[in-house]
């Protein structure tokens, strides 16, 4: 089995490394590269992402976990494909 490569871009609202941390998972900084199996799109990232390549990684087999403020970069990279409706909503606390 291939070892699994993670690469996370710099936290914003999100930030998915404090999950790796937690779950004791080893993962990459975001350096325009997309060497990696799992590429993790932070909520309201600083990080310019390369649409073409972004498009290729996937295209080749990678794994894409976008979260909500990344729209934007999921919609100009796969056009036609994904349509959101925008960043609607109310802010709340919700017992789970």
């Amino acid at each position: 089995m291939n070892e699994l490569k993670i690469i996370v871009t710099s936290a914003g609202y999100d930030n998915i490394a404090i999950v790796l941390d937690s779950l004791k998972l080893d993962y990459k900084k975001y350096s325009n590269k997309f060497d990696c199996n799992i590429l993790f799109l932070n909520c309201g990232t600083k990080d310019s992402i390369n649409l073409n390549e972004l498009k290729k990684f996937v295209e080749n087999g990678g794994v894409l976990y976008a979260s909500d403020l990344t729209s934007s970069i999921v919609t100009s990279a796969f056009p036609n494909i994904f349509n959101f409706t925008g960043n609607n909503g109310s802010a709340g606390t919700l017992k789970a």
